[in-house]
């Protein structure tokens, strides 16, 4: 019995120091807020945006999707992301460019807004 109570002790302190440590490094991350005007529509773009590859590559790179949605009115799409510095992101770009024009992005009305804490 003492055994278990000492494993169950243990486990609950690793459990903490996971939470501790996952706490640490989303401190870290930012918020970047990424707007364009897509020139095939909102549902091409959302096509290729959520293809299970591109989605594998952003994870990937570090880039978390936390929301995304269209502003009819303006044609714009808007991305929130989370990810460690806009380095990640200007990266992870460079690496897909192909990829950014098959969705339809009008890479001259790419605006980035990082927010950090």
């Amino acid at each position: 019995m003492q055994d278990l109570f000492l494993w169950s002790k243990l486990r609950k302190r690793e459990k903490l120091t996971e939470l501790s440590t996952l706490h640490q490094l989303r401190k870290v991350a930012m918020i970047n807020i990424a707007s364009c005007k897509v020139l095939k529509g909102y549902e091409h773009w959302k096509t290729v945006f959520m293809d299970e590859a591109f989605v594998k590559r952003r994870e990937e790179a570090g880039v978390n999707i936390l929301a995304k949605g269209f502003d009819a009115q303006n044609d714009r799409v808007y991305v929130i992301q989370e990810l460690d510095s806009m380095e990640v992101i200007q990266n992870a770009m460079a690496k897909n460019q192909e990829r950014i024009k098959e969705a339809g992005v009008d890479i001259s009305s790419m605006q980035m807004i990082p927010l950090q804490d």
